[in-house]
């Protein structure tokens, strides 16, 4: 979704789409999307 709202998934993936964060006058994330799906995080 574009409106910044979740739906419901029943995939198990995790989807991110059009994320922006800023820092006082710095944009440091400019609209990101990725999907992760099922059994493809790991960690360090």
């Amino acid at each position: 979704m574009t409106d910044g709202r979740s739906s419901p998934d029943t995939t198990g993936e995790i989807r991110v789409s059009g994320l922006t964060k800023i820092y006082g006058n710095v944009r440091a994330v400019d609209e990101l999307s990725f999907r992760v799906e099922p059994g493809r995080v790991t960690r360090s």
